[in-house]
């Protein structure tokens, strides 16, 4: 599936809204995970919510309770991204055999 950043932003904010009970048009970009109120266990949680929704695995110390929500959804963008690619080169590394 290609996701977009905007598509990637929706979805992102929409499990942080489920996360946190606010709004997603009311969560500032720049503002911290920590700020917006995670603690170390709600960061668990919202990675667990985030790879199953995303479909990747996300190391546990990955999203730091420092990164910004705008940070947030770069880094997933571009996780989702490397995780693509390195499928392509596999299925293109299989052909090749």
């Amino acid at each position: 599936m290609n996701h977009s950043r905007a598509s990637i932003e929706r979805e992102f904010r929409s499990i942080v809204e489920n996360q946190l009970g606010v709004p997603a048009n009311r969560l500032p970009g720049g503002v911290t995970l920590s700020g917006l109120g995670f603690d170390r266990k709600g960061l668990l949680a919202l990675v667990c919510a985030v790879e199953g929704h995303f479909g990747i695995e996300i190391s546990h110390r990955a999203l730091s309770g420092a990164f910004t929500l705008d940070d947030s959804i770069n880094w997933l963008k571009m996780t989702i991204e490397s995780g693509r690619d390195r499928a392509k080169e596999s299925v293109m590394a299989e052909g090749a055999d």
